[in-house]
């Protein structure tokens, strides 16, 4: 039996060894914010091997009709809910309301849609009022192989078609076709282009995932190359995330490094002594590094495979934190502002994208790659939802 007094001073001088060793227990930091799950909506046709593009739509208020994995959002001109799904390769369109529910209002048929692969389909919205029906860009890359491979690597800019109602069965709202004559650009790509970015005035930026490289193009032209794989500074490993501040600085999901790094775009130096000058570099422009934001881990600031991500007005950075079942929101100086899981029924199980509206509203894609439920009566693990998050 230890006596209490041998136990105290074995304690006492465990602890000076700390001290005189500099030990000391790690600190995280204390968000400032906080944010609210408000409401939301389930996209998921429940079990369903082949469910179509049918969603919140349904006339007789029917939870189980969806669509089958939603993958990417975006908020266009208008405000309303831009949202892909990448099993059968539609795009969809919410008209939101305060409360976290939605109209579904229409739907886009992707050209290749209905094979038997999974695409990895980003949007984004474009600014140019032009187009009733508004300007999108797409990045389309299959992440699974098949004879259909080829076809399935794309980035472009295109005007949505008018949709229109041709169908009987009243579940489903107006839509259409994707087709050729859409396409305003076609941009150059790559192996497996990802997540794509607008970047003024009329540019675009976008990563590609399996060479983990990061592109700017003008017109029809790549401008800028940076990336590559690795963990080091400027390096990726499978960029799924990308978002343009507004004081155009670039910052990019670094997913399996854990991180995102940021970046500006600088005319190529000529200068030898540059740190980032290379003599066999052809293009114009560089991506100059700028810092890191985040490291591997589970605390306040940690990420665990960050993959879509977003800005608002006043350049603050919002990503999902995937493996962590979160939203963190930080300055563009690394700040932590905000740790946002929901609660309830509304609670994050895998974020994989978001879009902040100009009042500052979340709307995240809440899937289920790797969600393990953990309760009985919670949601089903298959029943994706856009879940809406507030400030408070």
């Amino acid at each position: 039996m230890v006596r209490k007094r041998d136990s105290l001073v074995a304690l006492v001088a465990a602890g000076a060894f700390l001290a005189i060793a500099g030990c000391e227990e790690p600190v995280y930091p204390v968000p400032t914010e906080s944010y609210s799950s408000i409401g939301g909506f389930e996209i998921t046709r429940v079990g369903d091997p082949d469910p179509g593009p049918y969603s919140v739509g349904d006339a007789e208020g029917d939870p189980d009709w969806g669509f089958w994995f939603p993958y990417s959002i975006a908020v266009d001109s208008e405000g309303d809910l831009l949202v892909t799904n990448i099993r059968g390769g539609y795009l969809e369109r919410f008209i939101p309301d305060p409360d976290g529910g939605a109209v579904w209002d229409a739907y886009w048929i992707w050209p290749r849609g209905r094979q038997e692969a999974t695409y990895q389909l980003f949007i984004e919205s474009y600014p140019d009022s032009t187009y009733p029906q508004g300007v999108v860009l797409v990045s389309e890359s299959q992440s699974e192989m098949g004879l259909v491979f080829e076809l399935g690597r794309q980035v472009h800019k295109l005007a949505l078609p008018d949709p229109i109602l041709d169908d009987s069965d009243d579940r489903l709202p107006r839509n259409a076709k994707i087709t050729q004559a859409d396409i305003l650009t076609g941009y150059p790509t790559t192996f497996q282009p990802g997540p794509v970015v607008y970047y003024p005035p009329d540019r675009i930026v976008y990563t590609d995932v399996e060479l983990s490289y990061l592109f700017h193009i003008e017109g029809d032209s790549v401008t800028a190359e940076g990336g590559g794989e690795g963990d080091q500074e400027g390096k990726f490993y499978r960029p799924l995330g990308i978002c343009v501040t507004p004081d155009e600085t670039i910052v990019v999901s670094d997913t399996y490094n854990h991180r995102l790094q940021k970046f500006t775009l600088e005319p190529a130096p000529t200068d030898p002594e540059d740190p980032d000058y290379d003599p066999l570099y052809f293009y114009p422009f560089i991506f100059r590094y700028q810092g890191t934001i985040g490291e591997f881990g589970f605390n306040n600031g940690q990420l665990s495979s960050p993959f879509g991500m977003d800005t608002d007005a006043e350049g603050n950075i919002y990503v999902c934190d995937t493996r962590n079942a979160r939203v963190q929101k930080f300055s563009q100086d690394g700040e932590l502002l905000a740790v946002i899981y929901g609660s309830g029924y509304w609670r994050l199980r895998c974020p994989l994208d978001l879009a902040v509206t100009e009042e500052g509203d979340l709307w995240v894609v809440d899937a289920f790659i790797w969600y393990e439920s953990w309760e009985d009566e919670y949601v089903p693990e298959d029943q994706a939802r856009i879940i809406l998050f507030r400030q408070d």
